[in-house]
């Protein structure tokens, strides 16, 4: 199990640290940081990479920075990031495909556990005392 603590210290130590190398002006900076509460931290997996404190994550920080000031649109931020790690990289998936089971999962659990509440009240209101 030690292994995995040195292994992510190993992989993190390589991404660039830039921080601050792009001057935003107060409205992209915001947006870099909205964009950046969308996309999940590659190495902490449970942090966006605004959240997350991994030199990882400030280094896609940067590149979010830096996109923005390019002019990329947020669509095509989000696309250059799905290329690289995959649509797990961002924290809302989008709602096709497979992935409206995850949409739907939360909405179809709590209609079941309402019915099952709704039926044990049943049973045990028409109970003889």
């Amino acid at each position: 199990m030690w292994w995995i603590f040195f292994t992510v210290i190993e992989i993190s130590s390589y991404a660039p640290l830039r921080a601050g190398e792009v001057n935003l002006n107060t409205v992209n900076e915001q947006r870099a940081l909205s964009l950046g509460k969308k996309i999940r931290c590659a190495v902490c997996q449970g942090m966006s990479i605004t959240d997350s404190p991994a030199p990882m994550a400030q280094a896609m920080l940067d590149r979010v920075r830096e996109m923005v000031s390019e002019g990329k649109n947020d669509q095509e931020i989000n696309e250059y990031f799905v290329q690289r790690y995959g649509e797990f990289i961002l924290l809302e998936p989008k709602a096709e495909g497979m992935n409206w089971v995850v949409w739907l999962f939360p909405f179809l659990f709590l209609g079941v556990g309402i019915i099952v509440v709704a039926n044990f009240y049943r049973q045990h209101r028409n109970r003889p005392q």
